[in-house]
């Protein structure tokens, strides 16, 4: 096992020897006898070893026992009013009908040869259907309106 080798495998898996690949692990420990430089990263390696696991350590929680999480459920339970279970839905539907409610909605008017004269374009699905030229259908489809016009 070359030095550097030896160098990642401490770095990557530290100083316990156990996570240490399984296929190296011999190779390693027989390297680390006889090279002052691989001790001193050992060593190294177990200092931030222990560092890491005091950190964690400090982190860790007791789980609370059976007995303590019943008695925290049915405290929750007993404490969140029921209307609030159906707070977030209410809101949704509120939401979703201010939506419907301010949506512009299309006009609906007669067949195609009744809006000849008007001010909207409509769109017919063949020109030829209604005694209109194909020019005169894509001018009442692209020509803007005056109240579109005035929202220029």
């Amino acid at each position: 096992m070359t030095e550097d080798r030896a160098l990642e495998i401490i770095a990557a898996y530290g100083a316990d020897a156990t996570r240490w690949p399984d296929e190296e692990r011999a190779a390693l420990t027989a390297a680390i006898d006889g090279n002052p430089a691989l001790q001193d990263a050992l060593a190294e390696a177990r200092t931030t070893d222990a560092a890491i696991a005091g950190m964690l350590g400090d982190w860790a929680q007791v789980a609370p026992s059976a007995a303590d999480s019943a008695r925290l459920a049915a405290a929750a339970r007993a404490s969140a009013p029921r209307w609030n279970r159906w707070l977030g839905g209410a809101f949704a539907a509120a939401i979703a009908a201010s939506l419907i409610a301010i949506a512009p909605m299309p006009r609906l008017w007669g067949d195609a040869t009744e809006q000849q004269g008007t001010t909207s374009p409509t769109i017919v699905a063949s020109a030829d259907d209604t005694g209109i030229t194909d020019a005169q259908a894509y001018a009442m489809l692209f020509t803007l309106t005056p109240q579109e016009e005035s929202l220029i």
